[in-house]
């Protein structure tokens, strides 16, 4: 028998965004609310100093924040109960693989 659960999440459950340095060395994490996502937040990390936001030349930070802003914009579209759309939305997340212990 083959069993599956998926997991979903409302937009009000997304609380805060986690950063974690990819510098082998320093694996540094930064955490900061979703709702107060401020630009310059991905210059660099916090500790190492090596840059974030820079891909293939430019930078991703204005992607995030404009990722931000629209996502702040549909969650109180959606969840301050004025929103007239017969709907809700959630989002699903992947399942972890599970490990298989054996004994």
């Amino acid at each position: 028998m083959t069993s599956q659960t998926k997991k979903f999440i409302e937009l009000s459950d997304i609380i805060a965004l986690r950063l974690e340095c990819k510098n082998q060395e320093c694996k540094a994490t930064l955490i900061t609310s979703a709702r107060d996502f401020r630009k310059g937040t991905l210059n660099a990390c916090p500790v190492c100093k090596e840059p974030w936001a820079i891909v293939n030349g430019g930078s991703c930070e204005l992607a995030v924040s404009d990722f931000m802003q629209a996502f702040h914009k549909l969650e109180s579209m959606l969840c301050a109960g004025n929103f007239p759309a017969g709907f809700s939305l959630m989002l699903e997340i992947k399942e972890e693989p599970e490990t298989i212990k054996c004994l």
